[in-house]
């Protein structure tokens, strides 16, 4: 799994190489708790090129989740911007590291509407994700 990692990383761009890690005091919940119909926050600023950001607070409703197990063992959690500047706007996988901890990344992809696909390897599932459930 880690060489799919290594392999997702050469087509990373520069430009995500800093992604702000200025953490929400609300605790984030566990990419576990990322898979029912609602609205989950963003905890951290997630810039996804140079005409779309995603400022910490930011409203997503979840569309659906897919994946974990099989070949490629990395869960898929699909979730729409409710406030998107640009919804024509994509950007390719790139990778971010949220925690700062070596190894743990997670890959992002921006599609066509609005669409955030946040590819997660299933060993890091049950760890923290950069959503809340509530902005209280």
């Amino acid at each position: 799994m880690n060489l799919l990692f290594v392999l997702l990383s050469f087509f990373a761009s520069p430009a995500h190489a800093q992604v702000a890690r200025e953490v929400d005091p609300r605790n984030p919940v566990p990419w576990t708790d990322v898979v029912s119909k609602g609205f989950y926050y963003l905890t951290i600023d997630l810039p996804m090129n140079e005409h779309v950001q995603f400022p910490q607070g930011s409203k997503f409703s979840f569309v659906e989740v897919m994946g974990g197990g099989g070949y490629v063992p990395v869960t898929f959690f699909e979730l729409f911007a409710n406030n998107c500047s640009n919804p024509t706007a994509t950007e390719d996988l790139f990778l971010i590291n949220p925690s700062g901890r070596k190894g743990e990344e997670i890959g992002i992809e921006l599609r066509k509407d609005c669409h955030v696909v946040f590819f997660v390897e299933d060993k890091f599932v049950g760890r923290s994700s950069i959503f809340t459930d509530s902005t209280e």
